[in-house]
Parts: structure tokens; sequence; C-alpha cells
């Protein structure tokens, strides 16, 4: 779910990228 990457450990540029899908969706 959304909050699945959460949990798991992310990098900065992947957090990027969940933000700037949030922001095209």
């Amino acid at each position: 779910g959304a909050t699945g990457w959460i949990t798991k450990p992310f990098k900065p540029e992947q957090l990027l990228a969940v933000v700037a899908k949030l922001v095209r969706a």
C-alpha cells in the first residue's frame, strides 16, 4: 500500500520518485 514504502529502507531518490508520482497523480 501507500505505507509499504515507509516501512522499508528507502533512498532519498526513491522518496523523491514517490513524491513525484503523487504530484503527477
